[in-house]
């Protein structure tokens, strides 16, 4: 055989052989959810935080059964795993978590997952931005879901891991994301077109937390500051506290916001010595309570846009 004909068979040997090894190992990371597809039962996604289970719910449809860790309105920042959390985690054919350390004790739950199984931190998908934070949250702030933008990111990496998780289902996964992306679209066209009718020397916003960034950054909203730092359990300094009653007298700041899901006590001390109403009504780092007017993504932003545009005008 001539020489150059050695070498074509030797490379296509060698490339068949690098095929049957990818493919081998491809079989062993999806095998058993390629299992769960072909018998027509849904994957098992498990979603920590309650945004992350409405955008999973929202492509996944019935070809995916959410496994929730966080419920109703509890926070991230102050969750204390259980066992049976530990328990979801082995049973998950999927994992999605936000990442950029909003939930501190997901690595040590990540460890239960069984190997091959993906595990995806959707806060730092390609095309989100992180805005930087204190030194409490070095990675950045984790709070990307309030920028509708980077929502629409985190449901393009869903539906992608989905996709090649249950490719027999790519079409649906892909179908489902493209509505909920066109849904996410004219949200953030709705809010900014409410924000048009609030004079810009009013779009001035005190919170109890320091969760808005995104929200403000993109709709041209001035952050005067916050009753608390990035995490709900901080505890702010009497001198801090005081800068903040000074500054919202001196923007002459018309009300303090804080979230439903976070005891208002400290603002609400605020609140009266700056002589400003308070809403604590927000949906924060959680969703709402079923039935809630925040208990789905949409309703959230729509709510909170609505609640803070009275508080700033009225």
């Amino acid at each position: 055989m001539r020489p150059y004909l050695i070498h074509w068979w030797r490379g296509a040997i060698l490339a068949a052989i690098a095929t049957g090894i990818l493919w081998l190992a491809l079989s062993q990371v999806f095998g058993r959810t390629a299992v769960h597809s072909a018998a027509g039962q849904p994957l098992r996604v498990l979603a920590t935080t309650t945004q992350i289970q409405d955008f999973v719910r929202n492509v996944g449809g019935d070809r995916v059964s959410v496994i929730p860790i966080m419920q109703g309105d509890e926070d991230a920042h102050e969750y204390q795993p259980t066992a049976s959390d530990a328990r979801a985690f082995v049973d998950a054919d999927v994992i999605f978590a936000n990442g950029v350390d909003l939930e501190s004790w997901f690595g040590r739950l990540a460890q239960n997952a069984r190997p091959g199984v993906p595990i995806v931190k959707l806060a730092e998908a390609p095309g989100i931005t992180l805005r930087p934070a204190d030194e409490s949250a070095s990675l950045g702030d984790p709070h990307v879901w309030f920028d509708p933008v980077n929502a629409q990111h985190m449901v393009v990496n869903i539906r992608d891991t989905l996709s090649v998780v249950d490719g027999a289902s790519r079409a649906t996964y892909e179908q489902n994301a493209q509505r909920y992306w066109d849904q996410l679209d004219q949200l953030d066209r709705d809010i900014a077109a409410e924000w048009t009718t609030v004079p810009a020397d009013q779009r001035k916003l005190v919170t109890n937390h320091e969760a808005f960034g995104y929200y403000v950054s993109r709709y041209g909203i001035t952050f005067i500051g916050s009753v608390l730092p990035f995490s709900t359990h901080a505890e702010p300094s009497a001198a801090d506290t005081q800068r903040l009653i000074q500054e919202i007298r001196a923007q002459n700041v018309r009300a303090i916001f804080t979230e439903a899901s976070v005891t208002p006590r400290l603002a609400e001390q605020i609140s009266q010595q700056a002589g400003v109403r308070i809403y604590s009504n927000l949906y924060g780092d959680p969703l709402g309570k079923p039935g809630s007017e925040g208990d789905a993504y949409v309703k959230m932003m729509r709510f909170n846009t609505r609640t803070m545009i009275a508080g700033m005008t009225g």
